[in-house]
């Protein structure tokens, strides 16, 4: 199969969509029909793909397309798709034609059938096209041809507050845009040829993914990747950044919430995977190094737990609170009893992604790997916990609750390590956050005792109760 088919099942939707706005306004049913015909096409193409993909080189780009485009800044219309990025265009050009059935006979109120399904085609070819993409400049334009029909169909067909929802989700992402695209300038500007020692001047995503990050100083390595970090962290969304989420679930209308849930949300993860790691890796290279090093020493280093986004955290604080509540403890002895291990959402370290929880892959686990007794007095992973306090910090992994009387806060977890130069930089930046306000905004179990003192108190004694080098 050639490379036109990435060309065409990107602009597939988009094509029929500019046909759509010559079809007459008032006949809706030619519409519906148009908009599915359209889907199923893209569909097609996808299935294609499917088939003709070849797993054996997952790893490889495939139906690679490398032209000029705009010269003048160094970018091209480059595009390609790897195992990574094939599973989500199938999810993509699955569900779109389940939405076109679905508004068959489900237009939201005020109606107007054509504009609402040319901006659902518009949406498709921005998803395809950002997982496709393989120039930061095309990534950024494909990413940003989302956010407007979004932003439309939220304001024009949603519920009653759509005008506030909708304007919170376009200012969160355009800010968090605004500072992607500032990352993807300084990756421009300040990349070099790790042989050469010459500037790349490139937007091309394989080259910055190849020479990973050369020739840039650490310090800007991690300012990049902060805003990097802010930019896809608002599209996961990631705490602080998610509150446009919940008003834009519920104020879009039916099509828009599945969309959101199904494969927008998966925008930012993926530019977190394709992007960040692989042109600024210096924590999953610090970490390579350490584990390598363990290797050699017999212990193999199983990361357990590392990002948590604030919905999984959320969802585990609630079980507890519900848990505990349902074997008598008041809601003041079930908040105690849950911040003696686990955080209150929006105040975990694994919100930052600097954060892991390392075990012996080597042993067979046997029921919960993370237990204090599992590391001490004859355990399973005491070797472990020994080769770490003595070697982990040479690579710059520090364990967060260290065992130390003079440390208040959550007890100690020989397994947790963050990566002090980038860790240190999110504390610094987390610390400037009005958290009290942040959480009594959200619906937690348990939120009527969660008062503005307590959170206070809370901050104090967990969030800077960590290793002093960590600070």
């Amino acid at each position: 199969m050639d490379s036109w088919i990435l060309t065409a099942v990107t602009f597939v939707p988009l094509l029929g969509a500019v046909i759509a706005m010559a079809m007459p306004n008032d006949d809706d049913e030619l519409h519906k029909r148009w908009a599915l015909a359209v889907s199923l096409v893209a569909l097609g193409l996808g299935i294609a793909m499917l088939f003709d993909f070849n797993y054996d080189q997952a790893g490889q780009l495939q139906w690679v397309v490398d032209e000029p485009w705009i010269d003048v800044i160094g970018a091209g219309y480059t595009l390609g798709v790897d195992g990574m990025s094939l599973p989500l265009i199938a999810l993509t050009v699955l569900v779109m034609p389940l939405v076109f059935l679905y508004s068959w006979n489900h237009i939201p109120s005020p109606g107007n059938t054509k504009s609402f399904l040319i901006l659902m085609l518009i949406l498709e070819t921005g998803m395809i096209g950002t997982f496709v993409a393989q120039d930061l400049i095309l990534f950024f334009v494909f990413f940003e041809v989302v956010l407007l029909p979004m932003f439309f169909m939220i304001a024009v067909w949603g519920g009653d507050d759509r005008r506030y929802a909708s304007l919170k989700f376009f200012l969160y992402t355009l800010f968090g845009s605004a500072l992607m695209l500032l990352g993807f300038l300084a990756l421009f500007f300040l990349a070099k040829d790790p042989v050469t020692g010459e500037f790349l001047r490139t937007f091309d995503m394989r080259e910055l993914t190849d020479t990973a990050g050369a020739g840039i100083a650490r310090s800007s390595q991690l300012l990049i990747f902060g805003g990097m970090f802010i930019g896809f962290g608002v599209k996961v969304p990631m705490f602080p950044f998610h509150t446009w989420l919940p008003d834009a679930h519920t104020q879009a209308p039916t099509q828009g919430s599945v969309i959101l849930a199904a494969l927008l949300l998966k925008l930012g993860t993926y530019g977190f995977i394709r992007i960040s790691i692989p042109m600024l890796p210096e924590a999953a290279e610090a970490f390579e190094k350490m584990k390598a090093a363990a290797l050699e020493q017999g212990f193999e280093l199983k990361v357990v737990s590392s990002y948590r986004s604030y919905d999984r955290q959320k969802a585990i604080w609630n079980r507890k609170f519900n848990r505990n509540q349902s074997e008598g403890l008041s809601p003041e002895e079930n908040i105690k009893k849950i911040i003696e291990y686990s955080t209150l959402p929006g105040t975990s370290r694994h919100h930052w992604g600097t954060d892991i929880d390392i075990v012996d892959g080597a042993i067979p686990p046997e029921g919960d790997v993370l237990l204090t007794e599992k590391f001490h007095d004859g355990g399973p992973y005491e070797p472990l916990r020994v080769w770490l306090e003595e070697n982990a910090a040479s690579f710059g992994f520090i364990c967060a609750y260290p065992d130390d009387d003079t440390r208040s806060g959550f007890y100690y977890e020989p397994w947790h390590y963050s990566y002090a130069p980038n860790a240190v930089l999110f504390y610094r930046a987390y610390l400037e956050l009005n958290l009290p306000q942040l959480l009594l905004d959200d619906d937690l179990e348990g939120r009527d005792y969660l008062t503005h003192d307590f959170l206070t108190r809370y901050r104090q004694s967990h969030v800077r109760g960590i290793h002093p080098d960590l600070q």
